[in-house]
């Protein structure tokens, strides 16, 4: 969100960042993915803590409570949705990020924070990773006409809002991430390389 501020205007990242003038409003998008985190956060916590993953009879309160939070400032007069539809897509979703995407992830952390001081910036580079996993996969390398699969681990940085998403040029899924999980990408990336953190 910074790196995105700073692309819109200056003193918008100023104001935000620097002198942390609160937000007056939230779009309603932007809170049901919110409420989608704070479900994941949850199933990911009791995963590192605990060993196991939250039973799914736990996620519609902790997606109501969520929608509860995220949504207190937003205009429900200005969205498209009224806000007991809204409830109904939050529970919706957050149930299946909690079936379909949390079981294929193995966490190590949540929330972590990842900070870098950039030289010509007026704050520090700052991102909370949604998730850091550990991950395993076979990659084939070929050389001189001979083909090897080489076992590949290590730490990866998940974004539950750009799960399946890359960005332009790299290989991976059809899906494309739109400018801003490109700038939200390319930032864990800077500051994985600037603090020398080991994460991809």
């Amino acid at each position: 969100s910074q790196v995105n501020a700073m692309r819109v205007c200056l003193r918008l990242l100023y104001y935000r960042y620097v002198q942390r003038v609160p937000r007056t409003k939230q779009s309603l998008a932007m809170a049901l993915g919110n409420v989608v985190d704070r479900t994941s956060e949850a199933d990911y916590k009791s995963r590192i803590k605990k060993g196991a993953y939250l039973p799914d009879a736990a996620i519609p309160d902790l997606a109501r409570d969520a929608f509860g939070v995220e949504t207190f400032q937003v205009d429900f007069g200005h969205e498209e949705l009224p806000r007991g539809e809204a409830i109904d897509w939050a529970l919706s979703m957050a149930r299946a990020h909690h079936r379909e995407v949390v079981p294929r992830v193995h966490p190590v952390y949540t929330q972590h924070r990842m900070e870098a001081k950039i030289e010509g910036l007026p704050v520090s580079l700052l991102g909370y990773a949604d998730v850091i996993s550990r991950f395993s996969a076979d990659v084939v390398a070929v050389r001189g006409g001979e083909r090897r699969v080489l076992r590949h681990s290590g730490l990866h940085i998940r974004d539950t809002k750009t799960m399946s998403k890359v960005p332009p040029g790299a290989r991976g899924p059809v899906i494309r991430a739109d400018d801003r999980h490109v700038s939200q990408l390319a930032t864990y990336r800077i500051i994985c390389a600037a603090s020398q953190q080991p994460a991809s």
